[in-house]
């Protein structure tokens, strides 16, 4: 595990050098971190292209295998530790697009819970919380599988705490979630979209009147 840390934290550096131009102190034992220099132009692009070659089943980087703590997070964490929030934001989302890309390519789930939760920490410290809520409600839904008692995941403390919802709205989650569908769904937008259409009141839709009626 710890190997597999340091290689993540290596290929982050790798990213932040395409990056920024200057020195770059990263020590992922003491979590120091220094940037001396400034941005690149076309910079973020040249990154995320970095490190969207090198993530995929049997790649440096392998979601299949261990979606968190990967050099994305890892980068998009570091770059929000210094003020760059945008651009934290941009890798956050880029990360997450890929693993639905990769899903939808290899036909193979990925445990997306981290990247989800991690996107809506960006959006929150951008000041964009209902979009942050959402995608905390999706790391949830992705965690309900993933956790022996979802209650404990991250995400479930984190929509409590941050986003003031219920406990008995997620526990409502969790129990339909696991009775309507056998395994986790490739998709929590799914699972979360079914919940809440099963909670909208039973609607009656009027009978449509022939011409002859009027």
């Amino acid at each position: 595990m710890a190997d597999d840390r340091a290689k993540q934290y290596l290929i982050a550096e790798r990213a932040l050098r395409h990056l920024f131009e200057g020195d770059i102190i990263l020590d992922h034992e003491t979590g120091v971190f220094r940037i001396l220099g400034t941005l690149r132009l076309g910079g973020l692009q040249t990154s995320l292209a970095y490190l969207t070659e090198n993530t995929g089943r049997g790649r440096e980087i392998d979601p299949f295998e261990k979606a968190d703590e990967t050099a994305w997070v890892i980068l998009s964490q570091l770059l929000s530790r210094v003020g760059f929030r945008l651009a934290a934001l941009d890798v956050a989302s880029r990360y997450v697009e890929l693993c639905y890309k990769l899903q939808v390519e290899s036909n193979s789930r990925i445990h997306k819970g981290a990247p989800l939760f991690w996107l809506s920490e960006r959006l929150l410290e951008n000041g964009q919380e209902s979009l942050a809520a959402g995608s905390m409600m999706l790391a949830f839904v992705e965690d309900i599988w993933h956790y022996r008692s979802p209650s404990e995941a991250p995400a479930y403390q984190r929509l409590v705490g941050m986003f003031g919802v219920s406990h008995s709205a997620l526990d409502n989650l969790i129990e339909y979630a696991r009775k309507t569908f056998r395994e986790a769904a490739f998709f929590p937008e799914v699972v979360l979209t079914a919940w809440e259409m099963e909670k909208l009141p039973r609607l009656h839709v009027p009978r449509a009147r022939s011409r002859a009626e009027f």
